[in-house]
């Protein structure tokens, strides 16, 4: 066993985690309850929230479709929203995301892999960056208003710091590729580095490109806020969907902090780690286990399993040679 198949055995029972993690909330929780609770959801909110949600997968593929506009790659709305779709079908049955890499793979023949990974990449590290923005925000509001540590101000500091500094080394190729030489000599296999040296030059030409359409890219960068703001919408109308009362600001304060939970590598699509952040975000506000996991139910059945569904139809009648 090489160690590539290593590291991919260990990224997923690392993933696992959260999946035990999961069976023991279930273990530790009121299941009725949480099916009275799931059972009472007034339909015409939820659908509302649907429809919003559906609204705000279309902005997304659009802010890719001008990232990749600015990168001087083209593809059609229509392509981009299938194609992200397809993403993210894939995106949520691997560990941190990584399968979302995968549209690029999509748009390859109008477009160079590396343009299209590079697309994909500036598109993670600018909703990664808003992320950080309104988790800051979440951190220190719960600090003001209520007292409450959820994460030591320092670490939020270290995070925002640690991303600065590693766009810094991002956006200097000689800096990025002394970083990466090591694992470059160590992965990839000597017939196929002098290809895979050519592609890495490539993205990164395709990376600096976004300075040439300015404009473009802060068009994308406004969206993006604009998507958050929408997502925290979403996020409000699901829990006021199952009779999950608490004020608007305070919901969409939480929404961060339960994105940043759904991103961590040590679960699929969130399960386990989302509700974990939901209950102990919860309760402090005197609301139940059984709140916060029908809540997080009903998030991964809309914004996971449904999408999904739909990214898979997409992805069985347009099929492509995929590894992981």
């Amino acid at each position: 066993m090489n160690l590539c198949e290593i590291m991919k055995l260990e990224k997923w029972a690392v993933a696992l985690m959260g999946v035990v993690l999961f069976i023991y909330i279930l273990s530790r929780v009121d299941i009725s309850k949480v099916i009275s609770i799931l059972s009472g959801i007034n339909p015409y909110i939820f659908s509302l929230a649907l429809a919003l949600l559906f609204l705000l997968i279309a902005l997304k593929a659009l802010k890719w479709k001008l990232i990749l506009k600015s990168i001087g790659g083209k593809i059609t709305f229509t392509d981009s929203l299938k194609f992200y779709f397809i993403g993210l079908f894939i995106s949520n049955i691997t560990p941190g995301k990584v399968g979302d890499f995968a549209k690029a793979l999509y748009i390859r023949h109008n477009t160079r892999l590396p343009a299209g990974i590079a697309s994909v990449f500036v598109d993670r590290l600018m909703d990664i960056g808003i992320l950080l923005f309104f988790c800051a925000i979440s951190v220190s509001w719960f600090i003001y208003r209520y007292h409450l540590t959820i994460i030591p101000p320092e670490a939020v500091a270290v995070a925002v710091l640690g991303f600065l500094a590693a766009l810094a080394v991002f956006l200097r190729e000689k800096y990025l590729k002394a970083f990466l030489r090591p694992l470059f000599h160590v992965l990839v296999p000597e017939r196929h580095k002098e290809n895979v040296s050519a592609m890495f030059s490539d993205f990164f030409s395709a990376v600096k490109s976004v300075k040439r359409s300015p404009v473009v890219f802060v068009s994308a960068l406004v969206l993006g806020v604009a998507i958050w703001l929408l997502g925290a919408a979403v996020f409000y109308l699901t829990a006021i969907s199952l009779s999950i009362w608490q004020p608007m600001h305070v919901m969409f304060m939480v929404y961060p902090l339960m994105a940043l939970a759904d991103l961590l590598p040590i679960s699929f699509s969130g399960i386990g780690t989302r509700d974990a952040i939901l209950i102990f975000l919860f309760s402090f506000f005197s609301m139940g286990a059984e709140s916060a996991v029908s809540l997080s139910f009903l998030v991964f059945f809309s914004g996971y399993a449904l999408v999904s569904f739909i990214g898979f139809v997409l992805f069985v009648s347009n099929p492509i040679r995929l590894e992981f």
